[in-house]
């Protein structure tokens, strides 16, 4: 029996239509209310067992207009949960049994890891968060400097009503500059730590102005408030921290990774106490590698622009001379970073800067001959040091003003 082309699509659109009803919704959906926000996750050592993890999680109800470091309602805009086990995984269980909704991980601004459970290890943290499909892999990473991942997460922050999305700014505003912060998130993380030639490096964070009030919200009402501070570079050996670096050392780090995006730094004017303030505007850096009579032997070309900020010294920055001379300055004093940089990765044996990546680029069957030996090998490397700053600006005054 034959259909005709009217029973044919008849027959079609009723299949269809009986097709959708399997597959219509979700079966594991969870509705608004069912669901609590996590905005930032502390990883800790815990004190009965492996492993304890701080939950910051959003109060809807009072998320309203409120006074800085409270609430409208008097309520606080977060609450933390904490919960400890054998592993990750169990310590999440025991925290969200103390949890009313379902813990939901899209909103997650900021990861802290306590400075204890840095210099045990991290790889543990990034292995289940690889494996987990809730969560987002663009959130960065500090180190809690000299307290826990716990009290940072729990601490509550003026001027943002969430902890995390106030931190999170911080790292952003101060990512680049000689400020000395580096915005690593999880893919790099896990990127760096799976990739021979190269070690890891992670901003740090304290807490300051007796921040064991942090969690009060009376302690708002002073002007001086504790504080959450991105603080020094951790260097980690594999994927446990080793060192802290501060300073030079850390403004040279920048530099060396090619992250530097803008700032300040100081030069003396005529080798006097004076000093002239150079703003960074763009630079790059470029690392080549080559063996030299079997040492391995690294290049480093920065080539960065830069305007006078400030200056306290009778110069005439109209005369190119003068910018040229402020120019050389200023590349020695990158030079000095770097090198201070430099030595501090070499006391730790810890390559956070790539150079046995740069050889594995260069010469693949060199890096196969050093791979087994290359920390001790990075601690001879030598540098050389290529680096030109270009004066641009001195602003709309060409002249200091000469006071009486």
């Amino acid at each position: 029996m034959r259909l005709n082309g009217k029973k044919l699509r008849l027959i079609q659109l009723g299949i269809i239509m009986c097709l959708t009803f399997p597959i219509s919704g979700c079966w594991n959906y969870f509705e608004l209310n069912e669901l609590s926000f996590v905005t930032a996750i502390g990883y800790d050592q815990g004190s009965h067992y492996p492993y304890r993890l701080t939950f910051q999680v959003m109060n809807p109800n009072n998320m309203v207009q409120q006074p800085i470091g409270g609430s409208g309602k008097g309520g606080s805009p977060i609450t933390v949960y904490t919960g400890e086990g054998n592993n990750i995984i169990e310590a999440i269980q025991n925290a969200s049994n103390k949890i009313s909704r379902h813990m939901n991980f899209s909103h997650t601004q900021i990861i802290v890891i306590g400075e204890a459970l840095a210099r045990k290890g991290i790889a543990t943290i990034f292995d289940v968060k690889e494996r987990s499909m809730e969560g987002r892999i663009n959130v960065p990473i500090l180190i809690a400097r000299g307290t826990t991942a716990e009290n940072v997460i729990s601490a509550l922050t003026p001027l943002d009503q969430i902890p995390a999305y106030n931190l999170a700014q911080k790292v952003l505003i101060t990512e680049g500059t000689p400020s000395k912060a580096l915005n690593l998130i999880e893919n790099d993380v896990v990127s760096i730590l799976s990739t021979p030639g190269i070690d890891l490096v992670l901003s740090g964070v304290e807490l300051s102005n007796n921040g064991k009030k942090a969690t009060e919200q009376q302690s708002f009402q002073s002007t001086s408030p504790p504080l959450l501070a991105i603080s020094k570079m951790g260097l980690f050996k594999k994927d446990k921290l080793v060192s802290w670096i501060n300073n030079s050392a850390a403004i040279g780090t920048i530099f060396l990774l090619d992250k530097m995006k803008h700032g300040t730094f100081s030069i003396n004017c005529k080798n006097k106490p004076s000093k002239v303030a150079i703003q960074i505007n763009y630079s790059k850096t470029k690392v080549e590698a080559s063996m030299v009579h079997g040492t391995p032997t690294f290049h480093i070309t920065v080539r960065t622009n830069g305007d006078i900020k400030e200056t306290e010294c009778p110069l005439n920055l109209e005369d190119p001379k003068v910018l040229n001379m402020l120019g050389k300055q200023s590349a020695k004093k990158i030079g000095e970073f770097i090198q201070s940089a430099i030595h501090a990765a070499k006391q730790v044996k810890t390559d956070v800067f790539g150079f046995g990546q740069a050889i594995h680029r260069a010469s693949p069957q060199s890096w196969n001959k050093l791979k087994n030996h290359w920390d001790d090998l990075f601690t001879k490397a030598k540098v050389n040091l290529d680096i030109f700053v270009n004066i641009t600006d001195s602003g709309l005054r060409k002249k200091p003003y000469e006071f009486k």
